[in-house]
C-alpha cells in the first residue's frame, strides 16, 4: 500500500492521507509530483511524502506523524458528549 501525505508544518496536522494499491503506483507518483509543483511556491511550511506500508498500523509505527493515533481523541470527545448527555438529561 502506498500512502500520499500532505503535511502543514505551521499546523502541525495532516492536511490529506490518500491511499493507492500496488498497481496504482504510477499515479502516486504523478500525484506526488503535482502536488510537490503547486506547494513548492509556498514558504516550505507544507510536506508532501508517498509512503509504502504494509497498512496504517505500520505506517502509524513508523511515521506516527503522519498518521496519528486517534483514540485518546476519540475517548476524550465521547466523554464530552456523556457528560453534555447527562446534562440534558436532568
Amino acid at each position: 500500500m502506498l500512502y500520499l501525505v500532505h503535511y502543514d508544518r505551521k499546523e502541525n496536522k495532516v492536511v490529506t492521507l490518500k491511499e493507492y494499491q500496488e498497481q496504482e503506483r504510477p499515479l502516486a507518483y504523478a500525484a506526488r509530483l503535482d502536488m510537490e509543483r503547486i506547494y513548492a511556491r509556498l514558504d516550505g511550511s507544507q510536506e508532501i511524502v508517498l509512503l509504502e506500508a504494509a497498512d496504517k498500523a505500520q505506517l502509524r509505527k513508523t511515521h506516527p506523524k503522519y498518521v496519528p493515533d486517534t483514540t485518546a481523541e476519540k475517548i476524550f470527545l465521547g466523554a464530552a458528549v456523556m457528560g453534555v448527555l447527562a446534562l440534558l438529561m436532568r
